[in-house]
């Protein structure tokens, strides 16, 4: 936002995907398997925040990151049954492993200049997990299709090993390498570690009815979403950019701490609609 500056050693980022699935079909059940792994190379990002006395800054600074590779590899799998009675039953899971696969490098400057105050700073973040979607996910859903034209469905969805996003500097030598103590002390792994969402369950309703009115078709749908309201799932969140110490030279988690996102309560929709 205050001068036209270019970093000169940008490169192409790279894609590449693969999966293979199994599908299998019978008059009372259906099933798919899918495997896949995908990577992702030489990603960039930047960012504008503040950078802290305590690190030796005190000014907004602008960040680059680079070296930016990720890995993503897992298992989907989905049964369907037809129970008869009108009634269906389904379950389905999702395991796998989304990590960035090598060390951060950060390059860092002040707002207002071009000179780098630090330059391919290594983040130790190898095999840190990619935050915003679980490691492993399930859902169970029983529905009943009526002949009389309506239709009601209950799923239940679990979701684990959810990780937060993480701020970089704090896997560096430039914040925990002075610090006089053994790398399994309890102050480093809050420091360098990433934290862990508690796992998720939500329930969930969805049902319509449909109607033939003259030349028109009506069509009623009704979502009940989180039928528990449980109001403390977090759905996600982030480190602060923002990083101190305590008067006697060590991290002080508790001055900026985590910000966390959380789902609604029980929300409903309902939706009518009129076809010709």
């Amino acid at each position: 936002r205050t001068r036209n500056t270019f970093r000169d050693d940008l490169v192409t980022e790279k894609r590449f995907g693969i999966e293979a699935a199994y599908v299998a079909r019978t008059p009372v059940w259906k099933a798919k398997v899918l495997g896949y792994l995908s990577t992702i190379q030489d990603g960039i990002r930047h960012q504008t925040t503040f950078l802290d006395n305590d690190l030796g800054f005190g000014e907004f600074g602008n960040i680059l990151t680079s070296n930016i590779n990720q890995r993503h590899v897992g298992v989907e799998a989905v049964v369907e049954i037809d129970l008869g009675a009108g009634f269906e039953a389904g379950v389905a899971a999702a395991l796998g492993q989304h990590l960035y696969s090598d060390r951060f490098n950060w390059t860092v400057y002040t707002d207002n200049s071009e000179v780098p105050i630090l330059v391919d700073e290594t983040i130790y973040n190898k095999n840190f997990f990619i935050p915003g979607s679980p490691q492993r996910a399930y859902a169970f859903e029983l529905k009943y299709n009526s002949s009389r034209r309506w239709f009601a469905s209950l799923t239940a969805n679990y979701l684990s090993d959810r990780y937060l996003d993480f701020y970089p500097i704090r896997r560096t030598p430039l914040t925990v390498g002075d610090l006089e103590r053994p790398f399994d002390d309890e102050i480093i792994l809050a420091t360098i570690g990433q934290e862990k969402i508690d796992p998720a369950l939500t329930l969930n309703f969805f049902g319509g009815k449909s109607w033939r009115v003259d030349d028109y078709s009506v069509f009623l749908t009704v979502g009940v979403n989180n039928l528990l309201d449980d109001q403390n799932i977090i759905t996600g969140g982030f480190e602060q950019y923002r990083f101190a110490f305590d008067d006697n030279n060590q991290p002080d988690l508790a001055r900026f701490p985590n910000k966390y996102f959380y789902s609604y309560g029980l929300n409903y929709f309902v939706q009518l609609a009129v076809r010709l």
